[in-house]
Order: C-alpha cells, then structure tokens, then sequence
C-alpha cells in the first residue's frame, strides 16, 4: 500500500517521505519495492538514517540493496558505519563487488579519508532553511557548524555556517546563503590537510574523492590529536 502511494514520485521525493514514517514503514517499502528503485530510494536517505536502519537491515535486504550497484556509491554509504559490522556484510555480496567496496574503504593512515569524520551533515541546494533547522534539531549535535552543500550526485558544492541559517529567513534557500567549500581529497597526506586549514583558517575541511563527491570532513583538533601522537611516538 506505501508503494502505491509513492509512484508519481521521484527517489529523492519517496526518501523524504520515508523518514517521517520510522523505521518500520521504512524497512517494509524497501522490502516490497522492486530492486531497481529500493536502491535508488536507500540510497537518497540522509546519512543519519542509513546509519540507523543498517543495523536492523537483514541480510536479505543487504544483499537487496547492495547488490549490482554503484559501488563507489555504496562505499560513500558505508564508510559511515562500522567497519567490522560492514566486513560481515560485505561477505555476503558477490566477490568481485565486495572487493571493489573494500578498495574504496581502505585508506592509508597518512591521509586525510583515514583521519575523516564521515557521519556528516549535508543538504542539497534548493533545501530551505526551515527544513534544515528542523533536521539540525533532530540530530541535536552540537558539534556541527557547518552545512556542507551537495548536488545530486553528492558532490561538493559549498558550505552554510550554521549560524548563518540560524538568522536566516525560513523560506531561504542554501543556494542563497552558501560560500565556497575548500576542500581536501582523500588520498592528501596529513600535511596537506594541515596547510589548506591554516591557509583559509577552518575548524575543519571537507574530504572528497577525485570525482569531488562528499566522502567526510576533519576537525582541526583531529589533525592535532594525530601529530601529537605522532610526535609522542617518535620520542
């Protein structure tokens, strides 16, 4: 019955629509939609959510979800979730598709995706500030002081500091109040890292792949926290 009433609409537009109706609702669209568009649909969720249904996702519905797809895509939704949970998963996947995933998974300690953050934030350009209000009060996190800005394919468009949308008109959208993002790829050494935050002065920088895709950000006192154990280990 879910499924009927969604069929007029786009997989971004059903996504939006599941995650006013739990979990529940959630999971049982996913079971009874057609493969093709429970991927499109899982995978226009907004991060938080992937993160909580994963771990009540059977492995039918893994397989379901996580089979024959994008699997750069797929590494982007994972790399938010545990590691150890997601290498359980992934065994079920055929072999060739779950290496793939784990190639994207796997960064050496010195760069910037093995010091990223990847339980981020990100809205897309036309998401008015009152939408976003509503869901940075949901997450309740005060650590977030940045809305990062992505396009439809998840690439990295620009930022809005949250205090900005905090003072900003409710029907506004992102795209009137966003600046440019700078940003480091994940394959950028510890060093890089530190040189683009102390040129532009961040609290922290968004990581993206070479395609510019939204992978994660690093927090300042990240890269810190790294050298000084770096620097106690050298002693």
């Amino acid at each position: 019955m879910l499924n009927n009433e969604f069929l007029s609409k786009t997989p971004r537009e059903i996504a939006a629509d599941l995650e006013n109706v739990g979990h529940e609702g959630l999971l049982s669209f996913l079971e009874t939609a057609a493969k093709t568009t429970a991927q499109q649909v899982f995978f226009e969720l907004s991060t938080h959510v992937i993160v909580d249904i994963f771990t009540v996702m059977n492995d039918e519905m893994f397989k379901k979800i996580f089979t024959k797809t994008d699997t750069h895509r797929a590494a982007r939704v994972l790399s938010r979730l545990n590691r150890d949970a997601v290498d359980k998963k992934l065994a079920l996947l055929p072999k060739v598709t779950s290496r793939e995933i784990k190639d994207f998974l796997d960064y050496s300690e010195n760069t910037a995706g093995f010091l990223m953050e990847t339980n981020l934030f990100s809205c897309s350009k036309e998401d008015t500030v009152g939408a976003v209000l509503t869901k940075l009060r949901q997450l309740g996190d005060r650590r977030i002081l940045t809305v990062y800005v992505v396009d439809d394919e998840d690439k990295l468009i620009g930022r809005v500091p949250v205090n900005y949308i905090a003072i900003a008109k409710p029907e506004q959208q992102l795209d009137e109040l966003m600046y440019q993002a700078y940003s480091v790829q994940a394959m950028a050494t510890r060093e890089e890292v530190v040189n683009e935050i102390q040129l532009h002065s961040l609290l922290q920088i968004p990581v993206v792949d070479i395609h510019n895709h939204l992978l994660g950000i690093i927090r300042n006192d990240t890269v810190l926290a790294a050298s000084r154990e770096e620097a106690s280990g050298d002693l």
